[in-house]
């Protein structure tokens, strides 16, 4: 049998020294169920949204109908409201409907929301896959050391797939050990540069700080406000694939996941004279009896806190908060290169497409190789790897 398909597309070096998560490359927060109760409740209109599960998996997915381009891959736009969002968007002819996990970049979810308990994970979600309706082609975030064990079992449940690299690659340190832990093994230069930025943030009488709780309506504001002098907010930007805005959507969602009762929304700033000049938007979750983690949300700064390296310096300040909560579990949630100096899991993900073995899933299945020159890479990735 021939190993899976695999485009040219953007395929980045992983960090050296950073093993892949496997299955913890998914986001434990995102695959919950509180998580993604709230998800639907702000970005689920329209939607046909089903929860698939088994003994060994449970993930929701959403079905919905619209145009697609010809290699039939979606990069950013999984929902339609997300469109808005695609700076260099292309021609799309072929309406057709797409089963993929609830993803959303207006919400920071790129990963799906799939939670895995055994081995027998891909083979049982395949078949369940398979077996429901309404659906052409299918899109599904799978980690590279896991995409073999996902082909495999995507053929095995009688689909075809093809394996698209994304370029993506996500940043996690799952057993977290603390600050001076992580920095035992950070390079000269980081630490150099740490020290350095702290120099500076003292002498310029810059400030960190954390907003939650009663106080996460201030964190909110401050929020807001560096927001509408980010560069994301600057309708002139086009050197980006997507520039998505803060919107009334995403912090209704956010406030809303700070509701839950396991759930905690942090907003740490770096503030002079009162005045933000970044911000992270972090969420805290207690998962069932495996304590809690901290995942990475949403970053605005200003060009008047660069001299501060704010995402350095609120990285700092958030892990150090991190480590006195006794929190283990890190998932930044991003792909940014320069988290890798604070991570210790790198796992790429691919998108794994898949059609039925009908007439029409063949067809869409030869248009979409047709149309994407890069995709008979199948050479470059053994079928077992992750199997």
């Amino acid at each position: 049998m021939a190993g899976p398909d695999i485009s040219a597309e953007a395929q980045k070096p992983v960090p050296a020294g950073l093993p892949p998560a496997g299955e913890r490359g998914f986001s434990s927060l995102q695959s919950g169920e509180d998580y993604q109760t709230v998800w639907q409740r702000h970005f689920g209109q329209g939607l046909n949204l089903r929860m698939l599960g088994s003994s060994s998996f449970s993930a929701p997915v959403m079905i919905h109908r619209e145009r697609r381009v010809l290699e039939l891959g979606t990069r950013f736009d999984f929902l339609p409201s997300d469109r808005q969002f695609v700076l260099r968007g292309r021609k799309r002819y072929l309406p057709l409907a797409q089963i993929a996990p609830p993803i959303s970049i207006e919400a920071g979810n790129l990963r799906g929301g799939y939670d895995q308990n055994g081995p027998q994970g891909p083979a049982d979600f395949m078949r369940a896959v398979a077996a429901t309706r309404g659906w052409d082609y299918g899109q599904f975030p799978v980690p590279d050391d896991m995409s073999g064990a996902w082909v495999t079992a995507a053929r095995d449940a009688g689909l075809l797939p093809i394996l698209r690299a994304t370029g993506r690659i996500f940043f996690a340190t799952p057993e977290y050990q603390g600050w001076d832990a992580l920095m035992a093994g950070a390079s000269r230069n980081l630490r150099k540069n740490i020290k350095r930025m702290e120099r500076n943030i003292d002498d310029a009488g810059v400030q960190l700080r954390l907003y939650q709780g009663d106080d996460v309506a201030q964190g909110i504001a401050h929020l807001r406000a560096c927001a509408s002098d980010s560069w994301k907010a600057d309708e002139d930007v086009q050197t980006v694939p997507v520039q998505v805005p803060l919107t009334e959507r995403q912090l209704a969602f956010f406030t809303d996941l700070d509701r839950l009762p396991n759930h905690r929304l942090l907003i740490a700033t770096m503030e002079q004279d009162g005045r933000p000049l970044a911000v992270q938007l972090w969420v805290a979750a207690r998962q069932c009896g495996a304590g809690t983690d901290l995942m990475g949300g949403i970053t605005y700064h200003i060009a008047d806190s660069r001299a501060y390296a704010p995402g350095h310096a609120l990285m700092k300040f958030m892990l150090q908060w991190a480590e006195s909560q006794g929190i283990r579990g890190i998932d930044y949630n991003a792909t940014d290169p320069w988290l890798a100096a604070y991570a210790t899991h790198a796992t790429p993900f691919h998108m794994l497409m898949v059609m039925r073995d009908t007439v029409w899933g063949r067809l869409l299945h030869r248009i979409a190789r047709r149309f994407d020159a890069g995709l008979d890479l199948s050479q470059n990735t053994p079928e077992t790897a992750g199997g």
